[in-house]
Formats: structure tokens, sequence, C-alpha cells
């Protein structure tokens, strides 16, 4: 985990460690190291109304002693200043839990037992845990939260953690963890305003009022007749229930103003400070879209400034802020803010391509002048994507050979743009005239034959043997099959047969054996 930076001055310090102590006059300076004290579990999501629902930090000992915790520090990311010190008598016990509830309003009337600052919701908040002289035990970075999610150790006391959809306060991590999201219905939250600033002034909308924008990104309209949205909080009295007969247009937008007492529309706020929003369908049974928007807060350089979040391309899982609002329309063109974009899911890994060398075999050998007197070699693309040819080449074994190393003459070499269609056949005639779709050689069915096919890097990714692998081929008897190809049966990925002629077409039914063909 990364480091929080965490800056820290002399002044700073001793205006905490004092803050402390003023606070609590029994403050007793802890031992010099605490260690195997971990933050275990946090809940940051309390309104921190009421006394039995505010934030909690969930201590877990790894030890198997009890240990000590009186004058150990604990902030957020309010900062060290705000360091609150564990009181005399405070002790966790070995592999147990030490829980603290933080209390902002001071609605316990507890301020040594409880610290007096509260837990944002959104993903800026940490938790540090250190001695007394600011040394750090332990510290963690919060992701945002959902009503009633924690976000804790998936174990106690283990190194990973994760999102939990329910708490385990006080006791054994165990889950279950927040289930993973997938937009099944093609309807997304696309761009959200939440900025509401008097002060920027923008054409097209009143920038003083928030808007959430839905895309329907499938061919066909939909009907979100009593959907529900929601903000952050998702409470049942701030809902907007979609009216009867709403729907959103195939490849088309909807945007709601959003604004509190809004009779058209959400009429909860949306916080600059960071904010959710979510839809479902109705009586809240499924989750059809969320959106996480980042803080637009007074520290961050993005207030005031316009700035809109959403998705680019429409409908995608990438989410960026966008200098100039499109609302109601597409964001596939909206200029992102340079330099800034939250981590965006990865993009799916390439699968290994299909269409291999080996992929494209010989198919077809005509040598019979079977088919209307012409002799050809049929190729065949077994993949699922076309193959370029360029630089293949088709040679033959001669003994005389002189071009190529190894007793072979080239008989077709393919040019740039020869290419061969996913499941398609590329028919090469014997035809020593035109060496762009066409071989020079002989291909007897009298004679032992041996042809490779050679991709451009030089590899040999199919070969047809007739009559001994040796050289030179001894003569073979006539084939009884004078009206026969030598075919692959099935086509594509058999063995090799006789069968009926078919060039640029899939192979028939086999009609006899090839005598001396050698797998």
């Amino acid at each position: 985990m990364k480091k929080i930076f965490l800056a820290l001055a002399g002044l700073a310090a001793l205006a905490a460690v004092s803050c402390v102590r003023d606070e609590n006059p029994d403050y007793v300076p802890p031992p010099t190291t605490v260690s195997g004290v971990v933050i275990n579990e946090v809940y940051t999501f309390s309104n921190q109304s009421e006394p039995d629902d505010l934030d909690w930090i969930e201590l877990y000992n790894t030890t198997d002693a009890d240990i000590d915790l009186t004058g150990v520090l604990m902030w957020e990311s309010g900062g060290q200043e705000e360091a609150w010190a564990f009181p005399k008598g405070s002790v966790i016990k070995a592999k147990s839990y030490f829980v603290v509830d933080s209390d902002k309003y001071g609605l316990l009337n507890d301020p040594i037992n409880h610290p007096a600052w509260g837990l944002s919701k959104g993903p800026d908040e940490f938790m540090v845990l250190a001695n007394s002289d600011f040394k750090i035990i332990d510290e963690v970075k919060l992701p945002s939260l959902n009503d009633g999610e924690t976000y804790g150790r998936i174990t106690d006391g283990s190194s990973e953690w994760q999102v939990f959809q329910t708490g385990t306060k006080g006791k054994k991590n165990e889950g279950p963890a927040r289930p993973e999201f997938t937009n099944t219905l093609g309807l997304y939250i696309n761009e959200v305003y939440h900025d509401n600033s008097d002060i920027f002034s923008a054409s097209g909308w009143d920038s003083s009022v928030d808007f959430i924008e839905l895309y329907n990104a499938t061919d066909a309209d939909i009907d979100i007749s009593g959907f529900e949205i929601y903000d952050d909080t998702q409470a049942d009295d701030k809902k907007y229930v979609v009216p009867a007969g709403t729907k959103v247009p195939a490849k088309g937008f909807l945007t709601y103003d959003v604004y509190k007492e809004n009779p058209a529309g959400p009429a909860f706020g949306l916080g600059a400070s960071g904010d959710w929003v979510f839809i479902f369908k109705p009586g809240k049974s499924e989750l059809v879209d969320q959106i996480e928007i980042p803080a637009f807060g007074k520290d961050s350089g993005l207030r005031d400034m316009g700035y809109t979040f959403g998705r680019k391309p429409d409908g995608s899982d990438k989410l960026f802020i966008f200098t100039e609002a499109t609302r109601n329309a597409s964001n596939n063109n909206a200029p992102v803010l340079e330099g800034w974009a939250p981590e965006q899911p990865e993009d799916p890994k390439p699968e290994d391509p299909k269409p291999t060398a080996a992929s494209v075999v010989f198919n077809e050998l005509c040598g019979n002048k079977a088919y209307d007197g012409q002799k050809f070699i049929e190729l065949y693309n077994a993949g699922d994507a076309e193959v370029s040819l360029a630089g293949w080449t088709i040679r033959k074994y001669a003994a005389d050979a002189t071009d190529v190393e190894g007793k072979y003459n080239n008989c077709w070499v393919a040019i740039e743009g020869i290419k061969i269609a996913a499941g398609g056949y590329l028919v090469l005639a014997a035809d020593q005239t035109d060496p762009t779709l066409g071989f020079n050689a002989g291909l007897s069915a009298k004679k032992g034959v041996k042809f490779e096919l050679v991709d451009a890097s030089g590899k040999v990714v199919d070969k047809f043997v007739r009559g001994t692998d040796a050289d030179p081929f001894e003569e073979e008897p006539l084939s009884e099959n004078k009206e026969a190809s030598y075919s692959r049966v099935p086509n594509g990925t058999g063995d090799w047969a006789y069968a009926a002629p078919t060039p640029g077409a899939a192979n028939g039914e086999k009609t006899g054996d090839i005598e001396g063909y050698n797998k």
C-alpha cells in the first residue's frame, strides 16, 4: 500500500500532543513502541445524528498478548492536529478487537473516549494509527462506501482489504463482500454535474442547477416507468420515482435537473465533496447502474469551473472529468481535463489470435485435369479472422532445384494485398503466365509430389506429400480416381483422400484412399 503523505512539522506535533493532554488530564505517556495492532475495519456511512449510529474504527491485536494502547494516537484526513489519544487503561486483548466510535457532534458527551471528528464517505478519507511520537503503526486509505458497507481486511489482520456488504463491528471479518456490478440493461448514468455554483456561467443550461444524464446504449427504447434514482444515502424519502410512460430513446439521452424541492426530478442534493448516483428498477428490485462522483472540494482546484463527470465513450466504463458539459448529448467528443482521470478499469486482454499460421492450410490439389482440364491448388483459412498472405510462398520439391536451399523451387509467391478471408478459399491455377494467382509447377497424378506452404517468416505451416518423404520420388501407379482431387476430408481439418473437385468451395465426401499418401 502506498504511504499516505503526512506533513509533520515540529510545532504541529507539539500542538497535537498538547491538545491531547489538555483534553485528557489522565494522559499517561504510552510505551515507546506499540506493534502488532492494526486497523482492521472501518465504517464511514453514518450521518452522525444518532448516538447508536456513529462512524467507527475497529482495531485488531494480531499477537498472543494483551497490548496497552494508552496514549496511542489516531487521526483521519483532517490531519495530525486533530489527533486523538487513547485514554489511560485502554487495553486490546490478545487476538481481539477494540472499537472506537467517532462522535463529531458530541452526542455521547465523552470526548476522552471518543474522537471529536467524523469520517468522510468519499474516496479521499484515510485513517492513521501512530505512537505518541507520531511514528506510524498502521494506516489505510479508504474507498467510497455505500450505506451499510464497511472497508476491512479480508480476514482479521491480513494484508488484503475489501469492501464488505455489511459490517462486523467488533467481530471476525468474514464477509459478505460487496458484489461485483455488471450493467445488463444498457441504460447508463452517463454524465453528472454536481458543482452547483452561481460563479460559473455557461450557455445551454442554468449552471447553478446540477443534472443527471441517462444514456440508452441499445437499439430499442427503454421504458423506465417507476425506476428509482437515489443519491449516496439511498434514502427512500429522497428517492425520485420516474413517472409512468417515461422512455429513454434508443441511442439517446434523458436528462434531469437535480435540486432540493424539485417537483419534476430528483430533489436531493449532489455534493461537490463527492457523491454517488444510483438507478434501480421499481421497488429497488435490481440495480440498473451506478456512478461515483469525485470530489470538487475547495482544495481540489476543480471547484467553480463548470466541469462535469461522465463516461467516454457514452455508456462505457471509462470515466473522466470534462471541461465542457455536453448535457443531453454525446460525451464522445467532450474535452477531458488534462492530466486527470480516476483509476480506470483495465481493457480486456486480447485473446490469442486464432488465425495463426496453422489456420491457413492446403485444402485441395487437383492434378488429374479432372476439373475441366485445369490443375489447381486450393488454400483454406480455418480461422475466424482474415489473414494477409503477403510474402507467403508455396514451394515444391525438385531434385534439380537451384533457387531455394534444400532442393525446393518456389512455385508461387504471394504479393502484397493477397488475403484470405476467415472461412474462405484461395484457388491458384496451374498458370505460368500469371504469377499472382497461378503456380508454376507440375502436379502429377502418376508421380509422387511434395509441396510445402511457408509463411512470411519462413515457417513451414503445412505440407502435402504423396509418396515417401525422401527424394527422389519414385513413380507411383496411375490413380484409379482420375476424376478426383487430393482433398482434405472433412474440409479444412481432415486427412487427405480422394474426393470430387470443388475449387473455391467445401470439399465433398471421400471417394477413395490416396496411394502412397504420407501423413
